[in-house]
């Protein structure tokens, strides 16, 4: 499959190594910092700033989205109107409207969307599912989930307009769907806030 890879930070970056490791192609890289991008795949594929020009002249099959949160929903909706399927990092978008809009299109392109929940796949979590689904952890009751992010990470995450929210939307999501992961279906949430101001939220 020919696979195009939209932003080259940090996650892109583990994508970047996941698909020159896999048997697809990478064809094109849409990524605005030039010395990244040089530094990342120097002259191998094609780069681009503009996803729209990228797809009609590389041609890929699937878009893999890592870019901040705040552009998933535009880029993945120009990735189905050009043709192709469409990987999105987590979380799909900043906000219901975003995720419908992106269903919508899906829906009507045909084309299909993914979201990378990565973590399902590391080998602790797989083990602790195995032991989970041969019962040898009895009834699972609850799952309590413990999440912090120390220090300042800067620019787009710090901007509530561009991740979406707080740490929810960044790498809570990650505990969201790993509770249902091991667990099922939620059935019922409870949180515990010991600061709760809002811009600490």
């Amino acid at each position: 499959m020919k696979v195009a890879l939209c932003g080259l930070g940090e996650i892109g970056q583990i994508h970047l190594r996941a698909i020159r490791e896999s048997d697809h192609d990478l064809v094109a890289v849409c990524e605005l910092d030039r010395e990244l991008a040089a530094s990342s795949v120097g002259d191998q594929v094609p780069v681009f700033e503009d996803v729209g020009e990228m797809i009609e002249r590389a041609g890929p099959e699937v878009i893999d989205i890592c870019l901040p949160h705040h552009l998933h929903v535009p880029v993945a909706v120009a990735a189905m109107e050009g043709g192709c399927h469409a990987l999105l990092e987590k979380p799909v978008a900043t906000d219901l409207a975003g995720a419908d809009e992106i269903a919508r299109v899906a829906e009507e392109t045909g084309r299909l969307v993914g979201v990378s929940h990565n973590q399902i796949h590391f080998g602790p979590h797989r083990r602790l599912r195995e032991l989970i689904d041969a019962g040898d952890l009895g009834q699972i009751r609850s799952i309590y989930e413990r999440l912090w992010m120390g220090g300042k990470y800067g620019g787009w995450r710090e901007d509530a307009s561009q991740v979406g929210g707080g740490l929810l939307m960044d790498a809570g999501v990650h505990r969201i769907y790993m509770a249902e992961y091991l667990g099922g279906p939620v059935e019922t949430v409870t949180a515990v806030m010991d600061n709760p101001r809002a811009e600490d939220a």
